[in-house]
């Protein structure tokens, strides 16, 4: 049987990137070809590079699939390389959003912009990815086609592990691994877990991560009065 190959649009470096990739290799035997942008999203001058970068994307793309013929193309964010699978021609086209909504930030002047882009792959795309029920709330908002949607969640196989800490079953043990930046809602975890603390919950809470908002959420540990419950690492 000849060897498929898919063109995969997205950051490679990304964890779900490579969980996808290694496993469409070892178990479907494809053959992947990937494609991204090149240029940093951080800071201003580095956003508005990577937009005229991204304004180029599809000519480079386009290349790629004369050159490869790729018998799939699978892409990452809907408003993003998502559009430009879209675009390419390539069918069947795969499109995963990545969190409860692509339309992100929440009050960006592109906002716009980014829903009529959204639409367009969703109507192009042959599969929609979502990684939990919560992602299809904006995907019913936005009159998708429910029928090209899997719902298949990410994450740790929860039966390839046993609880075997049954020495202190009062006591919490929770762990938060996502970059410290505003949108993911760290503020919100510390206050809950401060009114665990407040009815004598006992608990320990790790956060795993690096961010903008590092310092204050350390700040707002102490004002809350459970710095020593909470490590940072």
């Amino acid at each position: 049987m000849k060897k498929r190959s898919i063109l995969f649009l997205g950051e490679t470096y990304r964890a779900d990137a490579i969980t996808w990739m290694n496993g469409l290799k070892e178990f479907g035997d494809f053959e992947i070809i990937t494609w991204e942008l090149k240029t940093s999203n951080s800071g201003i001058f580095n956003r508005i590079k990577r937009i005229a970068e991204f304004g180029f994307a599809f000519l480079k793309i386009k290349k790629i699939i004369q050159l490869q013929k790729p018998d799939m193309i699978i892409a990452e964010r809907t408003t993003s390389y998502g559009f430009l699978a879209a675009l390419s021609g390539v069918k069947p086209v795969a499109i995963a959003q990545q969190g409860r909504t692509d339309l992100w930030p929440e009050k960006s002047i592109l906002l716009p912009l980014k829903k009529i882009i959204q639409q367009y792959a969703f109507q192009k795309a042959n599969l929609i990815h979502a990684w939990g029920p919560v992602m299809t709330i904006s995907m019913i908002k936005s009159n998708v086609d429910m029928t090209k949607v899997l719902v298949l969640p990410k994450g740790i196989d929860l039966t390839q592990f046993g609880n075997e800490n049954h020495a202190n079953p009062e006591k919490i043990c929770a762990i938060v691994t996502r970059s410290l930046s505003t949108e993911y809602r760290h503020d919100i975890i510390l206050k809950s877990f401060a009114i665990l603390n407040q009815k004598g919950i006992d608990f320990a809470l790790t956060i795993i991560g690096d961010g903008a908002q590092l310092y204050k959420l350390k700040a707002l540990a102490i004002e809350l009065g459970i710095e020593n419950k909470v490590h940072f690492t």
